[in-house]
């Protein structure tokens, strides 16, 4: 047995004798600037975003964003620099009046705080798409439960479909839901009901803002489209609430290349992340480093904008299921303070639902 133990000991020695360590130096990745801007036809500031891509640590993410000259210029009719309005790197057009004009052509310029320059080709803002209509359909999806089916209003938009050339949009949406706050169903012998506190009218109803309610990007086009007019499906808005529902619809209609950009970050964001699947598609940007050619991430669009609206009434749908009231009302800011960010009176636009 004693053989064994000097065995086993002299085997230890060997390998630990045969081991050496090993120090690597962790691999610093280079940060990379990311832009992203649009100019348009659309009475409103014009936006432009730097920042840049992470390093392992996160070190410094922002900072070669900050401080830099921005500025959109267009090809026949003078340029506008932008201010720095949020530190480390947004800038904005706020408090000019640079104007985009459909069928002129502008170029984003960009000098970082390093000296380093970048500048996108010069991109017309071409001709607005026109929406003859935009409709919300009632959609229903049955479940097992106790809550009975489902319901959707499915939003979409009717495009008139110009034969003469081709066309390319995106479509954002945003939204003001008309929601409520009620008392609970307390069973009450007498007396006023604990739920309700004295001089509270019920329901309380508010307007709550949804600027963004759909992180999807939602884009058309009429290639390959021989009818007088097309569809384009939008978003599906869940009928979570039994009251009325404002749709706001904004097209922009891009370039064929700022098209293909989006189709590729949808194609990339579609992927299901198996090894099976297919390398990625080259995300390719139209920001250039001026003196390197090396492009920077992200694009600087030209867009004209087309805005539509629908509205439609939750309070049509047939239920099955009513969610019950709730005994949550303590003050008679509650609706606004649940449903944030929320105002008691309807917005300007929200008169269609009325």
């Amino acid at each position: 047995m004693k053989y064994f133990f000097l065995l086993v000991i002299l085997i230890n020695m060997l390998v630990v004798g045969c081991t050496d360590i090993i120090q690597t130096e962790g691999q610093e990745l280079s940060t990379s600037l990311v832009v992203e801007g649009t100019v348009s036809n659309a009475d409103e500031p014009y936006l432009v975003k730097l920042s840049t891509t992470s390093n392992l640590s996160g070190i410094g993410q922002n900072e070669l964003g900050a401080g830099a000259e921005v500025v959109i210029r267009s090809q026949n009719s003078g340029q506008v620099t932008l201010k720095e309005i949020e530190p480390g790197g947004l800038y904005s057009t706020e408090g000019s009046s640079f104007a985009g004009q459909i069928g002129e052509s502008y170029q984003l310029y960009i000098k970082l705080a390093n000296g380093e320059e970048f500048e996108s080709p010069f991109e017309e803002i071409r001709p607005p798409v026109v929406i003859l209509d935009a409709l919300a359909e009632v959609r229903e999806e049955p479940t097992n439960t106790v809550f009975g089916s489902n319901f959707f209003h499915d939003i979409s938009i009717e495009v008139a479909n110009n034969p003469d050339q081709l066309e390319f949009f995106s479509v954002d949406i945003s939204g003001i839901a008309e929601v409520s706050i009620e008392y609970g169903s307390v069973l009450v012998f007498g007396g006023p009901n604990p739920c309700v506190p004295p001089g509270i009218e019920l329901p309380q109803i508010c307007y709550a803002i949804r600027d963004t309610i759909s992180n999807e990007i939602i884009l058309g086009n009429n290639a390959q489209i021989g009818n007088p007019s097309y569809f384009v499906d939008v978003f599906s808005v869940p009928a979570d609430f039994n009251l009325r529902y404002l749709a706001q619809l904004r097209a922009n209609t891009i370039s064929e290349q700022a098209h293909q950009y989006l189709t590729t970050i949808t194609e990339q964001l579609d992927r299901e992340g198996t090894i099976f699947d297919s390398p990625l598609p080259a995300l390719i940007g139209n920001v250039k480093n001026i003196r390197t050619n090396e492009r920077a991430q992200g694009y600087f669009f030209a867009a004209s904008v087309t805005n539509s609206q629908v509205c439609f009434d939750r309070s049509l749908i047939n239920f099955e299921f009513t969610i019950p009231e709730i005994c949550a009302l303590t003050g008679p800011g509650d609706c606004v303070e649940h449903w944030s960010p929320a105002i008691f009176e309807a917005p300007e636009g929200f008169q269609l639902c009325l």
